[in-house]
């Protein structure tokens, strides 16, 4: 007689509460989060059409693109003073507010008439929408155990990146069979619609330990330089930023860069939906539940080791690619399995660094560095491409594969050093309501 297999857990959801995924205290935020996120996925696959929809609807510049690039790294560059702004306060409305207004701006950027009211409505979904990342870091923080939190985040945004991969590639069809200069107004309204629902979903979510904030505590008053003293008062954290700057600093500095690139290679609708929204999404999407499960147990410097080097392959593939758009889709989806992992350290690495009650300043201070790369890195790509390449593209990615090698090596050095003595397993920890308190008065 023989045994029969026993079904993979994504053809049983049920599986996912009974073998342990999400533990029983985190179920109801797991409930509305994993709901909420096709909605957010949806409005986030028809925003990474917005660069495309620049340069080929709209004619904008090379520094056009950059300035819209810039904008979703840039926009958290105040994310500090935002998690200072929420200290001691509820964190649902910082969440909700700013979420509902990013999402209708989306909705105002398909009524603009030239390139420029697109990159500044376009700018503003990411500007205003970055209020939100603290809090929605802190709810994470609190309600779901650092067992279990890489699993379950994990789990959250692969369906939401599920949803972004055939959201861009379905959007990216319609806008090639009836191109005629007015539907992705439609489409851009239709995502519009969907994050505002995928926000409210999200509002019901209870955060665990808020019972007792029945109104505003007072906070210690806001010192910028006092709070970016982390980077020298820990001194681990601090080298991990300057590795993780370089890497972001990077793959932003190509963002623009491939538009051009794309534009040189005169691919339509189709592929360019296929290269800025599906192919990295859905390898995101069918390997974070992976990563997801493997991230809890290895420090983040390992990791990203790891991944430098999978994004240095990325790089070199579109380097080479010439003017073949295929070989640019398939560097996407190698980037794409890189970027699953390293999205999940973006929001959750400051937990392995950090105590139990400063884990908000450890990601402010990681936000605004990220602010940073996003301030710079896009107009030293376009400025690389037109005066140092002259107008090739190509060598961009090439200097970014060097970058990605040197971060690897940095990080497996530190990483390696972080074994031996023993490390820091701040992730672990379970965590109840944490706040941001900002500097001592």
């Amino acid at each position: 007689m023989t045994r029969s297999r026993k079904p993979p857990a994504w053809a049983q959801p049920g599986r996912l509460f009974s073998e342990g995924l999400v533990p029983l205290t985190a179920r109801p935020t797991f409930f509305y989060d994993v709901r909420s996120a096709p909605l957010n996925g949806l409005y986030l696959g028809v925003l990474a059409l917005l660069p495309w929809v620049l340069k080929h609807t709209f004619g904008g510049s090379d520094w056009e693109v950059a300035v819209l690039s810039a904008a979703p790294p840039l926009s958290h560059l105040f994310d500090i003073y935002y998690a200072h702004l929420c200290a001691n306060r509820r964190k649902m409305p910082f969440v909700l507010w700013p979420g509902l207004v990013s999402r209708l701006m989306i909705v105002t950027a398909g009524l603009a008439v030239n390139s420029t009211m697109l990159v500044v409505f376009g700018a503003l979904c990411y500007v205003v929408g970055s209020v939100a990342t603290p809090a929605v870091n802190s709810i994470w923080r609190t309600n779901y155990p650092g067992t279990h939190r890489y699993r379950v985040v994990g789990t959250v945004m692969a369906v939401m990146n599920l949803c972004m991969a055939f959201t861009a590639l379905a959007a990216g069809v319609l806008l090639q069979v009836f191109e005629n200069g007015w539907l992705f107004r439609v489409v851009f309204a239709v995502g519009g619609v969907a994050g505002v629902l995928g926000v409210v979903v999200f509002s019901r979510i209870r955060v665990l330990g808020e019972e007792s904030v029945k109104r505003a505590v007072p906070r210690g008053r806001f010192r910028l330089l006092r709070d970016i003293g982390l980077l020298w008062r820990d001194r681990k954290f601090g080298k991990y930023q300057f590795i993780q700057f370089f890497s972001g600093f990077a793959n932003i500095m190509t963002l623009p860069v491939l538009i051009a690139l794309l534009k040189d290679q005169g691919v339509n609708w189709v592929a360019a939906a296929l290269v800025l929204g599906f192919a990295e999404n859905i390898a995101k999407a069918l390997t974070m539940p992976f990563w997801g499960r493997l991230l809890q147990r290895f420090n983040p410097m390992l990791a990203r080791a790891f991944f430098s080097v999978v994004w240095a392959a990325g790089y070199v593939l579109i380097a080479f690619s010439g003017s073949e758009p295929t070989w640019v889709f398939l560097a996407k989806v190698i980037m794409g399995v890189a970027q699953g992992a390293t999205m999940l350290l973006w929001s959750l690495q400051q937990m392995y660094f950090a105590r139990k009650d400063d884990v908000p300043k450890y990601m402010g201070v990681h936000c605004t560095l990220t602010g940073v790369r996003g301030l710079l890195a896009p107009f030293v790509g376009v400025f690389l491409m037109k005066w140092l390449f002259h107008g090739d593209p190509h060598w961009v990615f090439l200097v970014s594969a060097v970058m990605a090698v040197g971060v690897g090596a940095l990080s497996l050095r530190m990483g390696l050093r972080e074994n031996r003595q023993g490390g820091r397993r701040g992730h672990v920890d379970g965590g109840a309501l944490e706040d941001y308190t900002g500097s001592e008065p």
